[in-house]
C-alpha cells in the first residue's frame, strides 16, 4: 500500500507514539523501577535518537506484561496490543525522518524517506481487525428486544464495522472509511460499538495517509527568500527541502542575492519586513504568517491541514506571533556563516543563482 508519508509528518506520529507510551507507563501498576525505565525509554523515542531499540524495549516490556492492565480501554489487553503493535511496526520504519535528533547533522534533507507499503499496509489490517472484532462483538447472543431496540446508527456503526476490511481493499474508500471510523470512536455507544480507548486512535493517525490531502495547486514553483545568516531560517529550508520530497514546490535564495534584487525593486524590498519572503508567479509577496501558512498549504499532507485549521484566526494575532519567533531567532538558534545551508549536492539545484 503506498503512502504520503513523509519524514517530518512522521515525526508527528513518532512524538505521539512516545506520548502515548508515556501515558500508559505512567497509568499502569507496574512497579516503580519498571515504570521509571518505561518512561526512561520514551524519552529517546520522543526525540528520534536511537528510537528503533527504544522502541522495540517498549514493546518487549509490552509482551512480558510488566506494565500491569492496561489502562487504554475497557478491553482487558487490546489498548496494550495495539501499542505493542505500533512500536513493532515504528521498529521497521526507516531511521532518522526529518525532525529526528539522528537526522539533525544530515546533509541531504530527506534523503527519500519513505514509510515502507508493507509497515503501511500492517497498519489497516490491525484497524480492519479491531472494527472486525468490535462488530462480531457487537452481534454477540442477545434477546429479540435488544436487537429490536437497536437504532439506525447502531446498526450502521456494525456494518461498518464488519465491512470494513473487505471495503478497504479499495484504495478510493480508504479515505471515507479512515473519516467513519473516527466518527464511530467519537461516539461509541450511539454506533453499538466497545470503545477501544486512545490506543485506537493512534492506531488511526499510523493508518492516515497524507496524501489524501493535496497540496495548494499552484502555477510553478515559488520562490523562497530566507535570511541567509540566521540558523532558523536555514533550519527551516532543509524542512522544506525534505518535506518537498519531488523538489516542484519550492525553489531558494537567500535575501541577500541577486536572484532577489531581481525579482522587486528597491522601494518593494525596503517596504518588507523582517521575514521569510514567498514569491509564486503572478502572485504579490507573501510575508510572516502568511508566508508561513502559504509554504504549509504547498507541502500539503498534515501540513496543510494545520495551516488550514489556523485560517480563521485573525492574521494580526499570527503575525504577533511569528514577529516574537523573530525577535529571538538569533539568540536561540544563532547565525550562520555561509548564506546557504549545508545540503547535498543533488539539492543545489534548488537554490537560484
Amino acid at each position: 500500500m503506498t503512502n504520503g508519508w513523509t519524514g517530518g509528518q512522521y515525526s508527528l506520529f513518532r512524538v505521539a507514539l512516545a506520548a502515548g507510551a508515556a501515558v500508559s507507563a505512567i497509568g499502569a501498576p507496574a512497579p516503580l523501577g519498571l515504570g521509571a525505565m518505561a518512561l526512561a525509554l520514551c524519552l529517546p523515542l520522543l526525540l528520534g535518537y536511537r528510537d528503533r531499540w527504544a522502541a522495540l524495549a517498549l514493546a518487549g516490556l509490552q509482551v512480558a506484561g510488566l506494565w500491569g492492565p492496561s489502562p487504554w480501554g475497557p478491553s482487558p489487553g487490546v489498548g496494550a496490543l495495539l501499542l505493542m503493535g505500533l512500536l513493532v511496526a515504528h521498529a521497521f520504519a526507516p531511521v532518522a525522518p526529518w525532525g529526528s535528533w539522528d537526522a539533525r547533522a544530515r546533509a541531504d534533507a530527506g534523503h527519500g524517506w519513505a514509510l515502507p507499503p508493507a509497515v503501511y499496509a500492517a497498519g489497516w489490517i490491525a484497524l480492519a481487525l479491531c472494527y472486525a472484532g468490535s462488530g462480531y462483538a457487537a452481534l454477540a447472543p442477545a434477546s429479540v428486544e435488544a436487537f429490536a431496540q437497536r437504532g439506525v446508527l447502531e446498526w450502521a456503526g456494525i456494518a461498518l464495522a464488519l465491512l470494513f476490511a473487505p471495503l478497504a481493499l479499495a484504495r478510493r474508500l480508504r479515505p471515507r472509511l479512515w473519516t467513519a471510523g473516527l466518527a464511530v470512536q467519537l461516539v461509541p455507544a450511539a454506533f453499538g460499538l466497545a470503545d477501544l480507548g486512545f490506543a485506537i486512535w493512534l492506531l488511526h493517525f499510523f493508518a492516515f495517509d497524507p496524501a489524501w490531502v493535496r497540496a495548494r495547486a499552484l502555477p510553478g514553483p515559488a520562490a523562497v527568500f530566507y535570511d541567509g545568516h540566521c540558523g532558523l531560517c536555514h533550519r527551516v529550508v532543509r524542512f522544506l527541502l525534505s518535506e518537498d520530497a519531488d523538489g516542484s514546490a519550492f525553489r531558494f535564495a537567500p535575501l541577500d542575492s541577486d536572484a532577489f534584487r531581481s525579482q522587486l525593486s528597491a522601494h518593494e524590498r525596503d517596504a518588507l519586513p523582517d521575514s521569510v519572503v514567498v514569491l509564486a508567479p503572478g502572485r504579490v509577496p507573501r510575508v510572516r504568517s502568511a508566508a508561513a501558512l502559504d509554504l504549509a498549504e504547498r507541502l500539503g499532507g498534515l501540513w496543510r491541514v494545520a495551516a488550514l485549521a489556523l485560517r480563521p484566526v485573525p492574521q494580526a494575532w499570527l503575525d504577533r506571533v511569528y514577529d516574537g519567533v523573530a525577535a529571538s531567532r538569533q539568540r536561540v538558534f544563532g547565525r550562520e556563516d555561509e548564506a546557504c545551508p549545508r545540503v547535498s549536492t543533488d539539492l543545489r539545484s534548488r537554490f537560484l543563482d
